[in-house]
């Protein structure tokens, strides 16, 4: 019996120093684990603040490469990647803008961002797309009222799109002219081709060729052809007349 007590008494012994062996492994990990990340995040905003500074010199390549370096070591980063994708507008790569924008706008569903609006409606404007250039500063206005700055911008692309709306219609217009125009002069065109036809036909109706003309003439003058030996001035006078 004392050797099993004793057998008993080591095994709660080594339970518990394995559960503190396990708690003190998990805290270690989380220890370096957290000063992994930090170490990262510190690199990270060292990249990023080198990016601010390219940016602010307008230098956009290097700050492009440098926001580039930040995103790989945090992925995750909203401001990292919103400011890479001003970078790509600067630039003139709208597309590559607008796709980041809308990335951001995606993940963040559930919240109303200016700055994010605004960009879009920027870019959409520049990509040519004013309905929904207009929309995005819309969405702008609704949420700051008395920016000035989005005001213009919303009334510049109103105006924008008041404009196309306006050629658009003209432009259909012309086109319904046009087409009326068209058919007009072919039906015209039809109906002095029909008279042209009509006409032809009428004078067909009268024509001869030669050989036939001449046919007709030797029939006649066989049907008034004078026996020989009768000199009368009336048969005379009849070789003068055509006898259809």
């Amino acid at each position: 019996m004392s050797t099993n007590k004793s057998i008993l008494k080591i095994r709660n012994k080594l339970s518990r120093w394995s559960g503190a062996g396990l708690i003190l492994a998990c805290l270690l990990i989380s220890f370096y684990i957290n000063i992994f990340n930090l170490k990262l995040l510190t690199v990270s905003s060292s990249y990023e603040f080198l990016a601010n500074t390219n940016y602010r010199k307008a230098q956009w390549g290097d700050a492009e490469i440098q926001y580039k370096k930040a995103l790989a070591l945090m992925p995750n980063s909203i401001s990292t990647l919103y400011n890479l994708g001003n970078t790509y507008y600067q630039q003139g790569r709208y597309s590559e803008a607008l796709s980041i924008y809308l990335k951001i706008a995606h993940k963040n569903a559930n919240k109303n961002c200016l700055a994010i609006y605004v960009s879009l409606g920027k870019t959409y404007c520049k990509l040519g797309a004013y309905e929904k250039s207009y929309e995005s500063f819309k969405k702008a206005l609704l949420l700051d009222e008395s920016n000035d700055n989005v005001r213009q911008n919303f009334l510049y692309v109103a105006q924008l799109v008041q404009k196309r709306n306006q050629k658009h219609t003209l432009s259909e217009k012309q086109k319904e002219t046009e087409k009326d125009s068209n058919q007009k002069k072919e039906e015209d065109s039809n109906n002095k081709d029909g008279k042209k036809d009509n006409k032809q036909q009428q004078l067909g109706a009268y024509h001869f060729s030669d050989k036939e003309m001449n046919d007709m003439l030797q029939q006649a003058k066989d049907k008034v052809r004078v026996p020989q030996g009768t000199k009368s001035r009336t048969n005379q006078s009849k070789t003068n007349q055509l006898d259809y």
